[in-house]
């Protein structure tokens, strides 16, 4: 017996396809789709997993692979090797540094200071986002449900770390930031 999968599953599906093709317009003959993970030690992500049980259960056919690199300097080089890469998240410690990389900065990710999902357009160009502020702000109103927000602090002066600034600063809050380096 097959269970059809829920409306809302259906709905996701829909979308998720849509975007793809927006976002990697495969042509006849290309690769599948691929996407990744850049950052400097990965052993702490659960990325791979996540996002290869994701595609399964959307029918996609789409790869995701994580890149351990040193240095950014090498991602021209990356992305010259792995032409059928569509997106990258981004991890530590490259969440700012990458503003100065790609071909072009969404504004939230500009005011941020930093990005942590890249995206490849049909023509070629990368554009960096921050979808850090929207799953921290969201969190944060599920967490809050109306109350008023208590002081905050902040702990770490990273890509995420701002993100959570940002959106805290956005909600009329002043946070206290504290890193643990010196």
């Amino acid at each position: 017996m097959q269970f059809l999968a829920s409306s809302s599953e259906q709905n996701q599906k829909k979308a998720f396809r849509a975007g793809l093709c927006q976002i990697s317009g495969p042509k006849t003959g290309e690769a599948s789709p691929a996407f990744g993970l850049i950052g400097r030690k990965l052993s702490h992500s659960f990325s791979y997993k996540y996002f290869t049980k994701k595609f399964h259960r959307l029918e996609l056919n789409c790869k995701y692979r994580l890149f351990e690199i040193d240095s950014l300097a090498i991602l021209p080089e990356l992305l010259k090797a792995f032409p059928q890469l569509r997106g990258l998240n981004v991890t530590i410690p490259y969440k700012t540094d990458i503003l100065g990389l790609v071909d072009a900065v969404h504004p939230s990710a500009q005011a941020i200071g930093a990005a942590n999902t890249l995206l490849r357009s049909e023509d070629g160009f990368w554009t960096a986002y921050n979808t850090d502020c929207q799953g921290f702000e969201l969190s944060l109103s599920n967490f809050l449900q109306g109350a008023k927000c208590p002081p905050t602090l902040i702990l770490g002066t990273g890509g995420a770390a701002k993100a959570m600034d940002f959106v805290l600063r956005n909600t009329f809050l002043q946070p206290e930031i504290k890193n643990s380096v010196p």
